[in-house]
């Protein structure tokens, strides 16, 4: 598993000619079981990663390498520069202009704020010890505020910053934006007994820029392949429909669109996501996103199987959500990572084991083997008030509540 993990480290942005290469070489592994792909093609807004500088101006003068921000285009624009901590909408009144020192990224209501009272852009800080991170706002916020310029700098040179204010600075990011390819490859298992009874497994195969994603979600991906290469020689009475999704990480792009285009979304009884995985260092869970009942029937099946994973009741960020956000229960297997090194350059597979990979593989073997063969399908319908309304106010903050993926 790890050899062939090792084959899909490289930077696979969404839309890019690299994900596509990636996609090539998960439908190349699996040739031997048989299986046809479907494959789901859609259009994405994504970018080339470029290079920014923050240039101090007054009262002495010095340059800060940076990355810009994803989607923010490329800009020079001067101002006094002024630290903002989260950009609180009471600091940004009378900021005209300003160049604002933030704490963390912009969410859709931070951003609509900066937008209305017309800063003059913004400046997140990394967290500390890793190599420059390339973090993006998604495309849909963008097309609706337009591009304010925006840069990511190293954690140190915030603090000097903070600790010596400069008064007047200037930002200069230049990255290329396009409109790129994206796809979904999809497998299907036909159940032999309820075959109009789907479970959906996914997991993303993109990256974010600059990162190889070893962890994030080249983990999920070979997870995925296995569970294929095992159920096509061991077909269940229900049907397994198995996902790998593009642009995740620009936005949940590929499961929105998946989502948009179905036809019969109450023939899902399950959404199974895989993401984040295979580290030396961690500890496995899984999270519920449906309801109390189920919930508890996944708690005691954990106990019954001995299994050391941590169970809770929560939302994912990841694929899920836009299934969740249809009514369909879903869980995801995810593995923490004491390394710390996800969406970064540092996301490599010297931090991953087949051994922690096999740990998910199998403990999903055996909870999806139960749960295709019950007689009566022990996760049910509705997704519970709270979950629902987790779902909606996680879409209301990274996308804005007016946010449509793709045209139904």
């Amino acid at each position: 598993m790890i050899n062939f993990l090792k084959k899909l480290c490289f930077e696979r942005l969404g839309g890019s000619p690299e994900e596509h290469k990636a996609a090539r070489l998960i439908i190349e592994d699996l040739k031997p079981t048989g299986l046809t792909p479907r494959i789901q093609k859609f259009k994405v807004n994504t970018f080339k990663p470029g290079k920014a500088t923050l240039n101090i101006l007054k009262p002495h003068t010095r340059a800060i390498n940076a990355n810009p921000i994803g989607f923010t285009g490329s800009h020079s624009v001067r101002g006094p520069l002024e630290f903002a901590e989260t950009g609180a909408d009471e600091f940004l009144k009378g900021k005209e202009n300003t160049l604002i020192l933030l704490s963390q990224k912009p969410d859709y209501q931070k951003y609509k704020s900066f937008a209305t009272n017309k800063i003059g852009g913004f400046i997140v800080v990394d967290r500390p010890f890793y190599p420059l991170a390339y973090p993006a706002i998604y495309h849909s916020i963008i097309r609706e505020f337009g591009a304010i310029p925006g840069i990511i700098i190293p954690y140190q040179n915030a603090l000097e910053i903070i600790d010596k204010p400069p008064k007047m600075a200037e930002l200069i990011s230049e990255q290329k934006e396009y409109e790129g390819n994206s796809r979904n490859i999809i497998y299907e298992i036909k159940g032999f007994a309820y075959p109009e009874q789907e479970i959906v497994i996914g997991a993303h195969f993109d990256s974010v820029a600059t990162s190889p994603g070893a962890y994030d979600n080249n983990a999920g991906v070979v997870e995925v392949i296995e569970l294929i290469k095992y159920f096509v020689r061991k077909p269940l009475p229900r049907t397994l429909k198995f996902i790998f999704f593009g642009s995740e990480e620009l936005g949940l792009l590929g499961s929105s669109f998946y989502v948009s285009k179905l036809q019969s979304p109450d023939r899902i009884k399950l959404m199974v996501n895989l993401d984040l995985g295979g580290t030396i260092l961690g500890r496995n869970g899984i999270i519920v996103s449906a309801n109390q009942e189920a919930f508890n029937f996944i708690e005691g099946w954990a106990k019954i199987q001995a299994m050391d994973i941590k169970v809770t009741a929560d939302i994912y960020s990841s694929d899920c959500m836009p299934f969740i956000d249809k009514g369909v229960p879903a869980l995801n297997f995810y593995r923490t990572d004491l390394s710390g090194s996800g969406h970064s350059s540092h996301d490599i597979p010297c931090h991953l084991s087949n051994n922690a990979l096999q740990y998910i593989i199998n403990s999903a073997i055996v909870l999806l083997t139960q749960l295709g063969s019950a007689p009566d399908f022990p996760i049910a319908r509705p997704v519970s008030a709270e979950i629902t309304k987790k779902t909606t106010e996680y879409f209301n903050k990274r996308r804005g509540p007016n946010y449509e993926a793709f045209d139904e």
